[in-house]
């Protein structure tokens, strides 16, 4: 059967396919902008001997002190462990006075001590067997 005029024709328009006319290439940013509208880079600030030594000094300040602060944390990380050891064997053991609570103590508190110093377990709440067994009723 023949295709009436009236229906659409399938196919290729040759219309669509006429090359279009060349674009021409964008200009480039800089072409567009006046030459003293450009930011300009900032000069690098020449650098001393003096300024990069105390670049250095104050990097290595910086890496001790946090050093420092890293084994204070790790002291107060086992001193924790240590306590609860130490208050566990003494609610243990039976006897007129049980130490409820304590901490630990590292020489004189100075930077050097709380760093270097062996520490020692220092009870701070001694309570009688009697109060304990009340206070155990009473709970």
């Amino acid at each position: 059967m023949p295709a009436s005029n009236n229906s659409p024709r399938s196919g290729i328009n040759r219309a669509n396919l006429r090359s279009a006319p060349p674009r021409a290439a964008p200009k480039p940013v800089a072409e567009t902008l006046a030459p003293a509208a450009l930011p300009r880079p900032a000069a690098a600030a020449p650098t001393s001997a003096f300024g990069e030594f105390l670049q250095i000094v104050g990097a290595a300040a910086l890496l001790l002190g946090g050093l420092a602060l890293l084994l204070m944390g790790v002291q107060m990380m086992s001193d924790s462990v240590t306590v609860g050891k130490h208050l566990a064997e003494a609610k243990a053991q039976r006897g007129v006075l049980v130490c409820q609570d304590g901490r630990m103590v590292r020489g004189d508190g100075s930077l050097r001590d709380l760093i270097l110093a062996d520490a020692y377990f220092s009870c701070t709440d001694w309570r009688t067997l009697q109060s304990i067994e009340l206070e155990e009723k009473n709970k």
